[in-house]
């Protein structure tokens, strides 16, 4: 099976919040996609590009800066500042 859905990179999302920042997406519930990205002194940039993904891929997404600081973005251009980053669900890459 786990070649049918693709590469998995781990059970549980949380596992893998080691290095900071990374966004996932949300492909289905409970599967997820998590991308790195760049460190940056600005964070909006990063914030803009994640509200830009998230608008155009009509996925939700977050954005994770650290284990309890995340920006949960919604397609619908709402978004939501949490302490708690997503946990548990299958993590793919492409």
């Amino acid at each position: 099976m786990r070649e049918e859905v693709g590469r998995f990179v781990g059970f549980g999302v949380e596992q893998h919040a080691g290095r900071h920042p990374y966004l996932v997406e949300r492909l289905m519930p409970t599967v997820y996609r998590r991308l790195e990205l760049p460190r940056t002194d600005d964070e909006s940039v990063l914030i803009e590009a994640a509200n830009d993904r998230c608008v155009s891929s009509g996925r939700r997404v977050c954005l994770v800066f650290g284990p309890d600081r995340c920006l949960y973005l919604e397609p619908d251009g709402t978004w939501s500042w949490s302490g708690d980053a997503p946990s548990s669900g299958v993590v793919i890459e492409r």
